[in-house]
């Protein structure tokens, strides 16, 4: 996974699909951590939680509204 190194934390936003599950194992494969976020969460939550999880990277649908504030 470009971007990221070793014992990083991923935080991936998406709905159940097979992108997803083709980033979760890419994540995985790649020895990084996985943090799952729902995307009907509120911004200003999805925000608060991946600063908190201090994600490394952002895996997000281009279209999400998170895309602008992270």
């Amino acid at each position: 996974m470009a971007g990221a190194s070793g014992g990083d934390r991923v935080a991936l936003i998406a709905d159940s699909s097979p992108e997803y599950v083709a980033a979760l194992y890419g994540t995985w494969m790649a020895g990084k951590a996985a943090i799952a976020l729902l995307p009907g969460l509120h911004l200003e939550e999805l925000v608060r939680l991946v600063r908190h999880a201090r994600a490394d990277l952002v895996v997000c649908d281009p279209a999400h509204p998170a895309m602008a504030a992270l």
